[in-house]
């Protein structure tokens, strides 16, 4: 590979309690992870982890930060 390009952007900054619309994004991006949290935690495990972390994320003490990462090259 040539001419690799790397771009970090910020994807999201939630500094304290996130919105509604944020709120239900989050809800729908794990409901569609319960298969799979199921296979790890069990039904009660992924219950409780989906519930802490849509509790952490409704948190005013709440600081989460994600990066993007864009890699662009030639083969």
């Amino acid at each position: 590979f040539r001419d690799l390009r790397v771009i970090a952007e910020p994807y999201h900054l939630y500094a304290g309690t996130i919105n509604d619309e944020h709120c239900a994004q989050w809800a729908l991006k794990l409901d569609i992870l319960r298969p799979q949290l199921v296979k790890i935690l069990g039904p009660g495990g992924a219950r409780n982890m989906i519930a802490r972390f849509l509790g952490y994320l409704q948190s005013p003490s709440t600081l989460s930060y994600s990066v993007l990462f864009t890699v662009t090259g030639r083969k």
